[in-house]
């Protein structure tokens, strides 16, 4: 049996079509895998456009445009016949997604509103069978399209349906999917007694199945709760219960190999949950006690295994790497990708070279930046400031970078999207459990990192290189160091600066050598890219979205963030 996707009309010659496709219960991302891999009736002009429409994916930080939406995307004469064609749509979701897009570019308020109800459509026959991010997504995008037409009746009619999708009894697949639920009920709200309760059910539910992040996550909100009510005793006695989940946390990850750091990680943000709690001081006690012997054993968790490439078949050795069509394992291969020289192997091949030209040490190395200005002047009375054959050792690790961008980073990402779409939920459920980024800026890493996959490497810039200070910074934090310095002439207490961080014993520790040159020579050198210097003073051109300095910062930002998450193994992540 054929479904019908969009009828025939005025603009369009011929229904399309997807051959044996009963499914009524397509969502676009569907549709865009379909139209990829079946037999698709779709004239040749509409064909790009149809699954550019059904590719884009929700932009739940943007009520107005409510969509990652590419350059040109509007200017198509393909998409703007479509966004006409929304009468002729068979297929449910594509309908709700073309009306919502005819509100956001043309303000036509009608089919804002149809958009809305169709929206609600979808998701209360859906919400059993489509996957529960998708459902969220959805859920998401129909509030913010209500508070952007002020339909206030509609965003109660869907906060009802959610309440009461809640009080049914826990559905095995959708754990994630109901504590999204009850964030969104404390965020419009929609709270009551009976709905506490319901709330305590969950937590209690996903206590007893082992899911205690869950359960952390409900409790701290119940706490919250409890804290707008003005109930102390039940604000403590929900932060006491949030503690002991984080508690059973720690105790499942003791036992998996190479998590010492993220261990680590969870102790200092327990310490700072207990901070919070009155009268607890032997549980602190307790804690602090245990923290300290976290920190004292956390060891690197960033040790790269070198990869030997062959240069003259790198395709086919990605094509090799990145067979499957599973997410985790996209993401696991690609930062597994990430392998800086080893410093000894550099120090090796800059010796060899000095054999060869012996008077090139005494030579001055003037460098030039994008701007055709000189960034350094390296010269023979420079080298005992530094470590012996500094500017040699960050070029090497320069050219290494390069190579890389541009004929292995580049490569896998191009594949990795030929294979599969990584969202926004995807990453966001990672970034989750990385150690290493604060948790008042995990949705900043996880933005980065989306739009880096979708080769929106300007927005990745942006939003990642603030984070790199950031990340050395709580690395310290988590084996509880302090990092401020105090300053005798003016008073003041000050943040470490980069380059402070990057020459920290401690941080050398944890990255190794090999990692900390390679930052070094991305972000802060005179001789390397100096991206961070780039940043902070507001130096980042267009011309850099492409470069091979934001690409591989991709790699090596995603390394860092996410390799604590896979610790690996033989069989893979």
């Amino acid at each position: 049996m054929n479904t019908t996707i969009i009828k025939k009309n005025e603009l369009l010659e011929e229904d399309i079509i997807l051959d044996n496709i009963s499914s009524k219960s397509l969502f676009s991302e569907d549709l865009a895998n379909l139209f990829s891999e079946t037999q698709t009736k779709i004239p040749e002009k509409f064909r790009l456009p149809v699954k550019s429409l059904c590719d884009l994916t929700f932009n739940i930080n943007n009520p107005i445009e409510g969509y990652y939406i590419y350059g040109g995307f509007k200017q198509s004469p393909e998409i703007e016949s479509l966004l006409k064609m929304y009468d002729s749509v068979e297929n449910i979701d594509l309908k709700a997604r073309i009306l919502d897009l005819n509100w956001i570019f043309y303000r036509d308020h009608k089919k804002g509103k149809l958009a809305s109800k169709i929206l609600f459509e979808t998701i209360s026959n859906n919400y059993n069978i489509q996957r529960w991010d998708r459902i969220l997504s959805r859920i998401q995008r129909c509030l913010q399209l209500n508070r952007t037409l002020n339909d206030n009746e509609s965003n109660r009619k869907l906060l009802n349906f959610i309440v009461d999708r809640l009080k049914d009894e826990p559905n095995q697949e959708n754990h994630f999917l109901i504590v999204n639920l009850i964030e969104i009920l404390f965020k419009y709200n929609t709270i009551d007694n009976e709905i506490v309760k319901t709330f305590i059910k969950k937590a209690l539910h996903f206590s007893k199945i082992k899911k205690y992040e869950l359960s952390f996550k409900i409790y701290t909100i119940l706490s919250k709760i409890s804290q707008k009510n003005k109930n102390n005793l039940g604000k403590r006695k929900f932060q006491i219960l949030a503690i002991n989940s984080k508690l059973k946390t720690l105790r499942i990850q003791k036992k998996i190999p190479n998590q010492e750091l993220f261990i680590a990680s969870i102790y200092s943000e327990i310490l700072e949950l207990v901070s919070r709690v009155q009268n607890v001081k032997p549980l602190k006690d307790r804690i602090l006690i245990e923290a300290k012997e976290a920190q004292k054993i956390a060891v690197s968790t960033f040790k790269s295994i070198p990869q030997i490439v062959d240069n003259k078949d790198i395709i086919k050795y990605l094509f090799k790497k990145f067979k499957r069509s599973d997410y985790l394992q996209c993401i696991f291969e690609f930062i597994s990708l990430y392998a800086p020289p080893t410093m000894e192997a550099v120090k090796k091949s800059i010796l060899n070279n000095l054999e060869l030209h012996p008077l090139s040490q005494l030579v001055s190395e003037i460098r030039y930046d994008f701007r055709n200005k000189i960034s350094s002047n390296t010269n023979h009375s420079s080298y005992n400031q530094k470590e012996k054959f500094h500017s040699q050792i960050i070029e090497t690790y320069l050219l290494n970078q390069k190579f890389y961008a541009g004929s292995i980073i580049r490569n896998a990402l191009i594949l990795i999207n030929k294979r599969i779409h990584i969202g926004y939920f995807e990453i966001e459920g990672l970034i989750e459990l990385s150690p290493l980024i604060h948790s008042t800026q995990k949705k900043t890493a996880t933005e980065a990192i989306h739009a880096g996959f979708n080769f929106d490497f300007g927005k990745f810039l942006q939003y990642s290189t603030p984070l790199y200070e950031s990340i050395l910074r709580n690395v310290l934090i988590n084996l509880g160091q302090n990092v401020l310095i105090y300053d005798q002439k003016s008073g003041e207490q000050m943040e470490f600066t980069l380059s402070k961080l990057l020459d920290h014993e401690l941080i050398n520790k944890i990255f190794g050598e090999n990692v900390i040159y390679d930052m070094k020579t991305l972000l802060d050198d005179s001789n390397g890219y100096k991206l961070r210097h780039i940043h902070a003073h507001g130096m980042l051109e267009d011309q850099f979205s492409y470069s091979d300095m934001s690409i591989y910062s991709f790699l090596l930002f995603t390394y860092l963030a996410l390799k604590p998450v896979f610790f690996e193994e033989r069989n893979g992540a």
